[in-house]
């Protein structure tokens, strides 16, 4: 495995992300990450950086003034990440800076604004497709998801999987006198007000945890903390809905922090419903990412270098959709409502499939992609951009939602189901492994 890894990590570095996306030498993930972490000493440590920061711009605009490789639309998500100078008025007003600091982070500020104007220069050496071939992919697949099946078979996968859940959704509309678009419209009369959404978002994690434990679903046994944030701006367009970032592994206190992004637009605020929110939230927190991560942080292997060199995303995300749907299973989210957008949203990932393979191996735009999504899903236009958007960044990364959880569902009811354990027991001994490729995971059990 860690061979494998290697060889992809070789590869990664062939293709030169860098000629490809000028978000790369940009500073704000980077300074973002400090911002929000638990370091004491994190304006020396932000301060330390700023001429390397600086130096990474210059070095962009050299790299990127003769490619011909830049994607156009990481291109647009850069320009808009550059354009956002609120960025620096709030990493002046979180840290207290001295004089001649403050003189080190307007440098950084007019190069960010300098790097901007350049960027503006580049549609014309901008290119639309972003795929990355069917032979990459497919080595992709195999070396680090370690799934048997070929791009036709999964893309089958994808097509039927997404028939079915559509299927589904229509037995509740029908049941409750609806064609699907009127029970969505009944759903998203159901809004959040903005100024609720944090407070909302908090009693929803707070209850489901509550839930798993006095269910006998899981125990918990580490320390962890769960900070509810809303989203910070730079990071909308990779976080259209919501998003968790873990604690690190060595990090005393496992505190997470779950982002949660303010609707922009009309179209967006009618989707922000409860039930929809309910059910993110028990994906990206209890007994979602949050649980997740913490817990496999506390495992006897958390200190194993090869085990954090081959974390599998089909294990990663695979875990959150099989919460999803654990939760309405178990009877957390009871209602039509609940099991509708629980089919909806599994309906989503097999599009994730479908999109992930014809856009990376078949040739399909960006727009085709997120029509494709919007259609099937009903999500906002925005929304469906926003995720078609990081799924140009991450080939292999979106199918392995439906497919990771699938596996472990596949173990749940070989072992569970058939009583050869408990659920606290299989949830126990399945996160004990760390976040091994999920069929790895599976041999094991």
């Amino acid at each position: 495995m860690f061979k494998d890894h290697l060889e992809l990590e070789i590869d990664e570095h062939k293709y030169d992300l860098r000629l490809k996306d000028p978000s790369i030498f940009l500073p704000h993930n980077s300074i973002q990450e400090f911002l929000i972490s638990d370091f004491k000493n994190k304006k020396a440590i932000i301060l330390s950086r700023i001429d390397t920061q600086i130096k990474n711009l210059n070095i962009g605009i050299k790299i990127l003034k003769n490619s011909n490789k830049i994607i156009k639309i990481w291109l647009d998500n850069s320009i808009y990440m550059s354009s956002n100078v609120d960025f620096f008025d709030e990493l002046k007003n979180k840290i207290k800076f001295s004089k001649n600091e403050l003189i080190k982070v307007d440098k950084l500020k007019k190069t960010v604004e300098k790097y901007l104007k350049f960027l503006k220069t580049l549609y014309n050496q901008s290119i639309d497709n972003y795929g990355i071939g069917k032979s990459r992919f497919s080595k992709i697949l195999k070396k680090s998801k370690y799934i048997n099946q070929n791009i036709n078979e999964l893309l089958k996968l994808g097509q039927n999987e997404l028939k079915k859940y559509k299927s589904e959704m229509k037995k509740i509309a029908n049941k409750n006198n609806c064609t699907i678009e009127q029970f969505f419209k009944k759903i998203d009369k159901k809004i959040i007000k903005k100024d609720k959404l944090i407070e909302i978002t908090k009693k929803i994690t707070l209850d489901s945890k509550k839930f798993i434990i006095k269910n006998k679903l899981f125990e918990i046994n580490h320390k962890e903390k769960l900070i509810v944030m809303k989203t910070p701006k730079q990071l909308e367009k990779q976080f259209p809905a919501a998003a968790y970032v873990p604690p690190r592994m060595d990090d005393k206190k496992q505190i997470g922090r779950y982002f949660i992004t303010t609707p922009r637009t009309k179209e967006e605020l009618a989707h922000m419903n409860l039930h929809e929110l309910k059910l993110t939230s028990v994906h990206e927190a209890f007994p979602g990412h949050h649980l997740q991560m913490s817990t496999i942080h506390n495992t006897k292997f958390k200190n194993n270098i090869l085990r954090q060199f081959l974390a599998s995303i089909t294990f990663v995300e695979g875990w959150g959709l099989y919460c999803e749907k654990l939760m309405v299973d178990t009877g957390f989210s009871k209602t039509d409502y609940d099991k509708f957008l629980m089919y909806k949203m599994r309906a989503l990932r097999a599009c994730r499939i479908i999109i992930d393979i014809n856009t990376n191996c078949n040739n399909w735009t960006y727009k085709k992609a997120w029509k494709f999504l919007k259609k099937h899903t009903m999500i906002p236009e925005s929304r469906a951009k926003g995720e078609c958007f990081w799924y140009s960044q991450r080939p292999t990364y979106p199918m392995s939602y439906l497919i990771g959880a699938h596996i472990i569902e596949k173990a749940r009811d070989e072992n569970v189901l058939k009583n050869k354990m408990d659920y606290i027991t299989f949830h126990k001994k399945i996160l004990s492994y760390g976040n091994l490729p999920a069929q790895i995971i599976a041999n094991y059990l």
